[in-house]
């Protein structure tokens, strides 16, 4: 688990110079504990810091935010990296992430240690699109050999090995520290399946909220779906994170995930619990949607004025802010509690969806607020790179979805395919656009509306399937 710590003022840089990123991963080794870094990197007088720390046992500490300048590179003196050769005169500071190590340059790497490395430089190289390979995650001894920092001994192709195998199995692994029940649900009424010895280590794939227990109501799901208190282990709390402010919040405020994912959601749209059921149900299924409508809040606030169950979890909105307005793991229900309503997880995104043009000018696309019906101007026919025409289910013409707003939707289907171990797949182009009841009754992934409706046009063919990485 990643907390946050800080440095002192004087020892980095708010942001980085020239409009530069982070492109680099530097690894160091400190010579030291992580307390006696904390001491170095908050004495004002050191000019030294880094962006992270990872321990010994695997705690990562987090000093300088990764948009901003940590001193942690310095000088470079002939330079084996062929990265750093490339920007003769520009201080690798400036575009690099600096990760230092506990420990002495020749103490052994504890597998924790490892591991956590492993996660947190794969969770950077994805934020910073950095490619996770050897010229991108490099050693502080290949900006300045004379450093032989991280240590002689220090193998960066097992680390880079490490980082290119599945998260599964780096980063959301707990131990059991008293014999633990292994159960059907998340609470304990459920059916026992099996006990976990003491000091069993266990692959977590996700977890919910379940059963209160001595204050804690997180229950971890195991590779077989089956669940075990997370009190019961060493990580008894998966959802408390650290802000960067240093203030905790709780699962309510903000979900962590094991596999190291951050999303920032926004709450501000909350529904109320008569809009949903809070219901704890197994999932294996997401299905995007489109609003038919400009702005996330038109979305939920046509939600709360009827009493029927339509709401969705997430809305993503044009500009990527995803706002999670329950919690993923209840369910609606709709129309008497439909089996494809309790397994799945609903995401609107923000789009107006069909288009027609104007019946006054052929040159102009309208969009159908339920009040206009197609009268509302959208854009005009000459600006094609905001729609797509395309004949699907009697319309001719699509808006299209913004770059900023499919990433914020890649980063949530990913999230949730990881969380509650949904299959990462997408139909097949035979199937994607239609519905096909037998075909999708026991399918699992990521689906769309259209799959088990006839009468929706959402996620229509403007959505750009590729950009969900999948």
């Amino acid at each position: 688990m990643l907390t946050w710590i800080g440095c002192a003022s004087q020892n980095y840089r708010v942001g980085r110079p020239g409009g530069h990123k982070p492109e680099l991963i530097v690894l160091h080794r400190s010579g030291g504990s992580l307390e006696e870094l904390s001491t170095r990197f908050n004495d004002g007088t050191t000019s030294l810091s880094a962006h992270y720390a990872v321990g010994e046992s695997g705690v990562v500490n987090q000093f300088v935010k990764d948009e901003d300048t940590a001193f942690h590179a310095g000088m470079m003196t002939n330079p084996t990296s062929s990265h750093v050769r490339g920007k003769p005169g520009v201080n690798p500071n400036f575009y690099s992430i600096g990760i230092e190590h506990e420990g002495g340059s020749n103490a052994a790497w504890s597998e924790p240690m490892l591991n956590a490395t492993a996660a947190l430089i794969s969770k950077v190289g994805k934020r910073w699109t950095i490619p996770l390979d050897e010229h991108h995650i490099i050693t502080h001894a290949a900006i300045r050999p004379s450093s032989q920092c991280p240590g002689v001994g220090f193998d960066i192709k097992e680390i880079v090995r490490r980082v290119r195998e599945p998260e599964s199995t780096l980063s959301n692994r707990v131990t059991v520290v008293p014999n633990t029940n292994l159960r059907s649900g998340p609470n304990t009424g459920g059916a026992i399946f099996g006990v976990l010895p003491a000091g069993s280590e266990v692959l977590v794939t996700g977890f919910v909220e379940g059963e209160r227990i001595k204050g804690n109501n997180l229950w971890y799901i195991d590779e077989l779906q089956h669940y075990f208190w997370a009190g019961a282990t060493d990580r008894p709390q998966p959802g408390i994170v650290v802000e960067e402010s240093g203030a905790t919040t709780d699962l309510k405020e903000r979900p962590f995930d094991p596999l190291l994912d951050e999303i920032n959601f926004n709450r501000s749209l909350a529904l109320p619990t008569s809009q949903y059921y809070p219901v704890v149900t197994r999932k294996n299924l997401i299905v995007l949607h489109f609003t038919a409508g400009s702005t996330a809040r038109g979305a939920v606030d046509s939600w709360k004025s009827t009493p029927a169950h339509v709401a969705t979890a997430y809305v993503v909105e044009r500009d990527g802010t995803i706002y999670e307005v329950f919690n993923p793991a209840y369910h609606l229900g709709v129309k008497g509690g439909d089996v494809h309503e309790k397994r799945s997880i609903g995401i609107e995104i923000v789009n107006v969806g069909a288009l027609r043009q104007s019946p006054q000018n052929a040159d102009v696309l309208n969009w159908w607020p339920p009040e206009e019906k197609f009268r509302t101007k959208y854009c005009q026919l000459d600006e094609q790179d905001r729609y797509v025409r395309g004949n699907y289910r009697g319309e001719k013409f699509f808006a299209t979805f913004p770059v900023v707003q499919m990433k914020a939707v890649s980063q949530l289907t990913g999230y949730l395919l990881r969380r509650f171990s949904i299959p990462a797949q997408i139909p097949s182009s035979a199937v994607c656009s239609e519905c096909d009841p037998q075909f999708f009754q026991d399918y699992a992934g990521i689906a769309n509306h259209g799959n088990f409706r006839r009468d929706k046009t959402d996620i229509g063919p403007a959505f750009p399937w590729d950009a969900l990485n999948v």
